[in-house]
């Protein structure tokens, strides 16, 4: 077979051909136009739609900076990108173009066109309105009719069935819909609507957690509003004044020429916050990668190009501050849990062997520079001199702590030295500093976990306040007597009943690491699993006039503790940024002097708490005055109590909130109730 130059010629060709068809755009792709510096994935290319309106036909609604705040980071993602991505690739609609068909059509062509590889950001400035039910949120296009917003306004069905038929992995929302000064018309009922800044930050929230891939930054967290003026870049709302900032290279912290997403929220939550004088925090929710990169800023000059004149910073040695770090962070650590041991000791409803267990803890966990030592030894031997004492009438359960006066012993106590241990349950003090009594034992009172039970007393109290439209209006009730669990149901507790029932394990649970979360309030699970929880102890979730009165006794306090605002002594509270593992929940019953009246620990933060009652805004209005259970059906299950991450109106003890009962969140978890029983 004879070679000819021709056919030589012609097989190179083709390799070429094959060369340039096939490695150098898969090479491209596999390079991107921007790369993850966490997991090394390249994004192929980035698309966007901005929306921002001002100006409505219902003119009520008006806006000052919202359409320049969308033109400001369609600006700005153009110009980053100029070069790389076509200008088409971002869609701009301000005002006017800003309606329900013109956003559907511009969304559902980004998405279609859109490669799974690739990123799609979506940012909206405007307002946003739940519908009456509270299950769903529409976004308020120019056309729509804020009495009717499900006519022309775009819901997150809107928007997540058209994600869904997508094949986009990456999409980042930046969503400003709760802004204040809005809906100044005389529509009284969307103006009620339309304040509740709590619930439309919720639902916002709840959109970050529908999918994966979704990641949703929002402007703003609880029931706070958005706050726009000229003080904000001259002209925007103070949440796209920061992104914009950010993304120009202000929250390349790490400096190596990428703004990513955990960058840009750690930069924006800061100066938001500190430009609105701490009345504003944005939040973020979803599932994705810290580093993944939203633009690209120019690159510091290299060490080498630095100029003479500059000279090199000192190295400087910080071994001996982190010492002191390590020894300040131990001498901490060491009073937070000694403060806990003597909680403990102070329960008498708890055993024993608990009190002896954690005592036994404290030692082995902190064995060097000690101060407690010899106070905890003395307060062992009392424990075994007390197991021998009952407690009667008139004589203190437990008496002081070592190191403070010792009131004297009655009589009465005194000829009880040698008696058995007692078996019955404390009754919690009230403000008339009565004693404690101890009343015959309950059966099996306590269920299967052994968690300690404070007994609320029977009696009237006032329930609701007049601070907002659901708490409305306050009224007498009455409540026999019943129990209720000191302490919120803890991972540990919990894990033996996911053993014992083999019932499917709650949201997160993989966060959880067994020895050091064992404390930890369980979050994630539904109202179905509290619920069965509760029942395979023996016990119940309390209703939610039994958990007002626990937390909030008969003197009408605002806070468990009293009417003092919140602190970090009393509640664990106003935490950023999202759910970041186990860390972010403090151990329950650590917070000492954030008690109840009766003793009831963790009633405001750390978790929300599910109660038994179905949710209805007007149910004070016609609630029973004696033992109220809630409306007998509904679709919403109320929580109360506030979370690790809410802000300090949620802590109110007459604070109330509502979920689906299939709702899973990294800030809810419950505690147990259980019916007065005497012999």
């Amino acid at each position: 077979m004879t070679v000819t130059l021709k056919t030589i010629r012609f097989v190179i060709s083709c390799v070429l051909l094959v060369i340039n068809v096939f490695v150098i755009p898969v090479s491209a792709q596999t390079r991107g136009v921007l790369i993850s510096p966490t997991t090394g994935v390249g994004i192929g290319t980035v698309w966007g739609v901005f929306v921002g309106i001002s100006q409505y036909q219902q003119t009520s609604l008006n806006l000052s900076f919202a359409d320049k705040d969308a033109q400001s980071l369609h600006e700005l993602f153009t110009d980053n990108f100029r070069g790389r991505i076509p200008p088409d690739h971002f869609r701009l609609l301000v005002n006017d173009q800003a309606t329900r068909g013109g956003f559907l059509q511009a969304l559902g062509e980004v998405l279609r066109l859109a490669q799974p590889e690739d990123l799609v950001l979506i940012t909206m400035a405007l307002h946003g309105l739940p519908e009456t039910g509270g299950s769903d949120l529409y976004f308020l296009m120019h056309d729509t009719d804020a009495s009717r917003p499900e006519d022309r306004g775009i819901s997150q069905y809107d928007i997540f069935k058209q994600i869904q038929r997508s094949k986009v992995r990456k999409i980042v929302m930046f969503l400003d819909a709760c802004h204040a000064g809005a809906f100044a018309s005389g529509d009284s009922k969307v103006a009620r609507r339309s304040a509740d800044a709590a619930e439309i930050n919720r639902l916002l929230t709840a959109m970050g957690q529908s999918q994966d891939g979704v990641t949703i930054m929002s402007s703003s967290s609880a029931a706070e509003q958005s706050q726009e003026g000229k003080q904000f870049c001259g002209g925007h709302g103070a949440f796209t004044c920061a992104l914009l900032n950010g993304l120009k290279g202000a929250a390349d912290f790490d400096r190596n020429g990428l703004v990513q997403i955990r960058e840009l929220f750690d930069y924006t939550y800061r100066e938001v916050k500190t430009s609105t004088r701490g009345i504003q925090h944005p939040a973020i929710e979803g599932r994705y990668d810290n580093g993944l990169p939203l633009a690209t800023t120019p690159i510091p000059p290299a060490a080498d190009v630095i100029p003479k004149t500059v000279q090199p910073k000192k190295e400087i040695d910080l071994s001996e501050y982190e010492r002191i770090q390590e020894l300040a962070d131990y001498q901490s650590k060491m009073e937070q849990a000694w403060k806990a041991v003597q909680s403990l000791a102070q329960l008498r409803s708890s055993e024993r062997s608990s009190r002896l267990a954690l005592m036994d803890k404290f030692t082995k966990d902190f064995p060097v520079d000690n101060p407690h030592m010899k106070e905890l030894e003395e307060l062992r031997k009392r424990f075994e001199q007390e197991a021998r004492t009952p407690l009667v009438e008139k004589s203190p359960p437990l008496g002081p702590l070592p190191g403070k006066e010792r009131p004297a012993t009655t009589s009465a106590a005194s000829k009880a030295l040698s008696a058995e241990e007692p078996k019955g349950i404390e009754v919690a003090s009230l403000p008339s500093y009565k004693l404690p009594q101890r009343l015959p034992r309950q059966k099996e009172f306590t269920g299967k976990d052994g968690v300690a039970m404070v007994l609320i007393p029977g009696g009237e109290f006032i329930m609701g306040s007049e601070e907002k439209p659901e708490e409305r209006p306050p009224h007498p009730v009455y409540l026999a007597d019943y129990f209720i669990d000191i302490f919120e149901v803890t991972t540990s507790l919990y894990r033996r009943f996911l053993v014992s029932t083999k019932h499917d394990p709650p949201y997160k649970w993989e966060d959880v690491l067994e020895g050091r979360d064992d404390n930890k309030p369980v979050i994630g699970v539904t109202h179905h699993d509290a619920v069965a929880y509760c029942r395979w102890v023996e016990k119940r979730l309390p209703t939610e006039a039994e958990w007002e009165k626990a937390a909030r006794g008969t003197d009408q306090r605002r806070f468990p503790w009293g009417n003092e605002e919140p602190s970090e002594l009393r509640g664990n509270f106003g935490h950023c940024c999202g759910w970041k593992g186990y860390s972010l929940l403090s151990a329950v019953g650590i917070t000492e002097q954030g008690k109840s009246l009766y003793g009831v620990h963790d009633l405001a933060g750390n978790v929300w708490e599910w109660v038994a009652d179905w949710y209805a805004q007007d149910y004070y209005k016609k609630s029973p005055s004696s033992n109220p259970t809630g409306p007998s059906t509904g679709d919403r299950k109320v929580i109360r109590g506030g979370s690790w991450s809410n802000a300090i109106a949620d802590l109110r003890v007459t604070a109330r909130d509502r979920v689906p009962p299939a709702y899973k969140n990294m800030s809810l978890g419950f505690r147990c109730a259980r019916d007065f029983q005497p012999d």
